[in-house]
């Protein structure tokens, strides 16, 4: 399994937790995330994302189906 794919496998275990001080901590400083709702920068930007998304349900099950990787 390569970097990528655990880096995503963590990323998706977090959300599933509700774990957003994970979450803050895989991002780069430098992170940005868009959705419709605008654009989220940087480590708060990442918390206030996802903390929406934690707060929306006490049971979160993301599921990764399929996982392509190239060079």
């Amino acid at each position: 399994m390569s970097r990528a794919t655990e880096f995503v496998n963590r990323w998706m275990d977090a959300v599933n937790r509700g774990d957003l001080d994970e979450l803050v901590d895989m991002c780069h400083a430098d992170a940005v995330h868009s959705n419709p709702n605008g654009t989220f920068r940087g480590p708060q930007g990442v918390r206030d994302l996802f903390k929406a998304i934690v707060d929306a349900s006490s049971e979160r099950a993301v599921q990764i189906s399929n996982v392509v990787e190239s060079d």
